[in-house]
């Protein structure tokens, strides 16, 4: 409390201590908060490029029953893949085997996540990670 000219007044503001102590505080809710924010994130986008394989298999399915074939491009079987730099994962079909195929979903980002595969086939039978990196993100 200062006396100016016989009036108290009160200090108003923060003190440095009080400062770097809301600093400190935020720091350790940021470094706790973004790792969990990028893995519900990654698992987030590793769901939706399952949903999109498992509807290629499904329409691949439809493809065959009509033409007896597997087709081997997602838009020629009614099937709207999202672009790369949007969702980042690249889709592509196998269909090299006769009566088979295998979709396979690539993640297309660099770092801890590149090059995550999710794969189904015609069997509808999954394999790969969707729910995370690879590498421990």
């Amino acid at each position: 409390m200062l006396i100016k000219g016989g009036v108290c007044m009160k200090n108003r503001g923060f003190t440095l201590v009080e400062l770097i102590a809301v600093v400190i505080i935020l720091g350790i809710l940021l470094a706790v908060g973004i790792p969990q924010y990028r893995r519900a994130i990654e698992r987030a986008r590793g769901a939706a490029a399952y949903s999109t394989l498992a509807s290629i298999q499904s329409a691949e399915e439809v493809y065959r029953q009509e033409f007896d074939i597997y087709h081997s491009t997602p838009a020629n079987i009614g099937v709207t893949v999202p672009p790369a730099a949007r969702s980042g994962w690249a889709f592509t079909i196998d269909n090299t085997v006769a009566n088979a195929f295998t979709a396979t979903a690539t993640r297309a980002a660099t770092g801890p996540c590149g090059g995550n595969l999710i794969t189904i086939d015609q069997a509808g039978t999954v394999a790969g990670n969707w729910e995370g990196c690879v590498n421990g993100l």
